[in-house]
């Protein structure tokens, strides 16, 4: 389990468990046989420990309530573009909320069970043959939807991808880099988790690599125009020309 720290927190932490009896062994702490590795940005809890963590959370500073948005499956030649928001008052989860980035496939399957659990959690998906319009456009409403389902909880962040003047006249507060934010980060897991859960279901690689591409091609050849798109966004370049080839009968 990994915990989110901000500055000077990590510091601060571990004077405090050495105080309440955490053992020094080498460059990490120990606490009832869990070994906890301390770094500037992260605690990291070499157990799944959720009542040690809570246990740790109860030093921190808590964090205030607030909603967030993140997308996964943008720039992924397969699959629905989906995005999440969560509202996050529970400080555990706001200390596990990282950024999906950071996370093995494994870690945000497990972590996004954790947040739809614990939080307010909405999931919005436009499913590949249905994305003809502008990737950004599309993004716009997904997470004015979200924003909208959480009821306009405030304050609510949504990592910058473009049309900062709408998202802000909206009432939505556009961050760049946004997963530092918590609600953010968290969103981030549960669109990813839902993502790769799309993925695994129609045996399809994430991606937009020269294997992605050439799966496109066989779908294409073997099964036709309307196959791809039921499975590749419509609005890939890829896709298009793929699908003028097979409305020209060039496969």
């Amino acid at each position: 389990m990994v915990l989110r720290l901000y500055a000077g927190e990590a510091e601060k932490l571990e004077k405090i468990l050495l105080q309440e009896g955490a053992q020094k062994k080498g460059g990490n702490l120990v606490i009832d046989g869990v070994t906890l590795s301390l770094y500037k940005r992260k605690l990291v809890i070499n157990a799944e420990d959720h009542a040690l963590a809570r246990y740790i959370v109860g030093f921190l500073t808590p964090i205030k309530p607030h909603g967030g948005s993140d997308e996964a499956g943008k720039g992924d030649l397969f699959g629905p573009l989906v995005v999440a928001g969560t509202f996050l008052e529970n400080q555990l989860a706001m200390r596990l909320a990282i950024d999906s980035k950071e996370l093995s496939n494994g870690a945000v399957e497990k972590l996004a069970q954790f947040f739809k659990s614990k939080c307010h959690v909405v999931i919005e998906q436009v499913l590949p043959h249905e994305l003809t319009l502008n990737m950004n456009a599309v993004l716009l409403k997904l997470h004015l939807n979200v924003y909208e389902e959480l009821d306009h909880c405030e304050p609510f962040y949504v990592d910058d991808f473009g049309p900062t003047v709408q998202l802000r006249s909206r009432g939505l507060v556009p961050i760049y880099r946004g997963e530092v934010i918590p609600a953010v980060a968290a969103a981030s897991v549960v669109a990813r988790a839902t993502f790769l859960n799309w993925l695994k279901e129609h045996n399809l690689p994430a991606g937009s690599s020269r294997e992605a591409q050439q799966v496109a091609v066989n779908i294409a050849s073997e099964q036709g125009c309307s196959a791809l798109r039921n499975v590749a966004k419509a609005n890939f370049s890829l896709v298009r020309r793929l699908c003028v080839a097979d409305e020209q009968n060039l496969f």
